[in-house]
């Protein structure tokens, strides 16, 4: 892996005084100008432990992935399970502000120079990149875990899963030992610590283990190991880890310069994503690099504490030409140019399910009814249906003539809801959209078909309608 220039680095702290800084002797006491002794311990932070008393780290780092191994597509228990293989490689490049407050990363500034992937899945390559105009992230905890996203625009789907990695760079110090380290400590990496490292949803047990193995040219070289039993995406996971760590001692404190990883991870099946038994390799390098982001300390912590959820929104582009803004608990099963289908999760369980079906274009002037729409709801519910709770006509967020209708009903003893939508332009392209529901989630989907109803609009160029501005559309019953 390319290295970064060495303007990077400090010219200022000599091979010696780095040494002293990093080990802090064997009485663990900090360092005062070339003096080493408990008299000299000013700056609890200038020890090789995790960051203490500092607000800012400001990093450059390059990651190299490489992925490989099998997916497995079903868990059918009376039948062989489907499986593929897998490969991708990655490379990220970005400058990282990461924010602390008690001690503890509470979120950070990135800007991306490179994030591209190369995937092969059953033989078929695919290729992803972000897309400059929101290379520009932010990263804070939602929900337990630490997730990104632009205040240009919101990610595309792809681009969330694209910007993850096997190791949160964010936590990069937690490989550190808590209390100030010596040429021959050995310590346990916490549960805790490893969660937010892996970015998992839980750590249930982890015998990981870090240990200072050498030292050479002013860095100390750290040894990691051991395994975790955990919880990913809602679904058991088991982590097996085997790498090397790079540490040297920054303008604040100590900081991790280079990682070398190998993480073999078996994670089951969950209901918006396969599973895997994949090996990833990683190779990581980081610099520190002051006052190359536009941001504060302060708007780092704000933006930790704020609780918009329009932040969170992925954008859709489907191929039967639309695109929609819908919350990250919307995963796409099936998207063609005929057939759309879309699922809500939330912790492992399918909230509600989206079908979204291009209808031929009506006759000039013509237009659908709520009624003729209501019709065409009993019809298809047949027995299913019970009766309608709520039914409204109007223009959508994006200028779109809408018709919403909700039912409810049963079926096979299970009490069920429907939303009907149907979504019209001025041309005479239509979408009809139905969410469907199990009753009892009825608080958990409440505005989620609303969200995708009002962001939707179509992608294709439209044909102007022949009809006079003053012409009185049709009425199709």
């Amino acid at each position: 892996m390319t290295q970064f220039n060495s303007k990077f680095l400090n010219p200022q702290i000599t091979r010696r005084r780095a040494l002293a800084l990093a080990l802090a002797g064997t009485a663990g006491v900090a360092v005062s100008g070339m003096t080493i002794g408990a008299a000299a311990a000013q700056s609890p932070s200038k020890k090789l432990q995790q960051p203490v008393g500092i607000q800012l780290l400001e990093t450059r780092l390059k990651l190299e992935l490489e992925v490989d191994g099998i997916a497995k597509l079903t868990d059918d228990k009376e039948a062989k399970a489907k499986t593929a293989p897998v490969k991708s490689k990655a490379t990220q490049d970005y400058l990282e502000t990461i924010a602390y407050r008690e001690n503890q990363p509470v979120g950070a500034a990135r800007q991306y120079i490179i994030a591209k992937s190369d995937n092969w899945v059953a033989g078929k390559v695919i290729s992803h990149s972000l897309r400059s105009e929101v290379s520009n992230t932010r990263v804070v905890l939602k929900d337990g875990t630490w997730e990104q996203y632009s205040d240009e625009q919101p990610l595309q789907r792809r681009e969330v899963e694209l910007l993850r990695s096997p190791i949160n760079t964010l936590a990069l110090e937690k490989l550190l030992s808590t209390e100030p380290a010596r040429t021959d400590s050995q310590w346990a990496i916490s549960a805790d610590d490893a969660k937010d490292l892996f970015n998992l949803d839980a750590v249930h047990n982890c015998t990981l283990t870090a240990k200072i193995v050498g030292v050479e040219k002013s860095t100390a070289k750290v040894e990691i190991e051991g395994t975790l039993q955990a919880t990913a995406n809602a679904v058991p996971t088991e982590i097996e880890v085997r790498g090397n760590a790079h540490v040297i001692m920054g303008s604040q404190c100590a900081m991790v310069s280079w990682v070398g990883m190998s993480i073999k991870e078996s994670r089951e099946i969950s209901e918006n994503q396969p599973g895997f038994t994949v090996t990833a390799r990683l190779q990581l390098v980081r610099q520190e690099l002051k006052g190359k982001l536009e941001t504060t300390y302060d708007e780092l912590l704000k933006i930790a504490e704020q609780t918009d959820s329009g932040k969170w929104l992925v954008r859709l582009d489907s191929r039967a030409n639309f695109t929609t803004l819908t919350g990250r608990n919307w995963v796409t099963y099936l998207d063609s140019i005929e057939d759309v289908v879309l699922r809500c999760v939330e912790k492992n369980k399918i909230i509600a399910q989206c079908n979204v079906a291009p209808l031929p274009k009506m006759e000039a002037g013509t237009q659908l009814t709520l009624e003729g729409m209501q019709q065409d709801m009993r019809d298809t519910l047949g027995k299913s249906f019970g009766e309608f709770l709520e039914s409204s006509e109007r223009l959508s967020g994006s200028k779109l003539r809408l018709l919403r209708c909700e039912a409810a009903g049963m079926q096979e003893d299970v009490a069920i809801r429907w939303v009907y939508a149907h979504l019209s332009d001025d041309s005479g392209r239509r979408l009809l959209i139905v969410f469907t529901y199990a009753a009892e989630f009825a608080e958990s989907f409440t505005g989620n078909d609303l969200q995708i109803l009002d962001t939707l609009e179509f992608t294709t160029p439209t044909t102007p309608s022949t009809e006079t501005a003053n012409s009185k559309p049709k009425v199709v019953k």
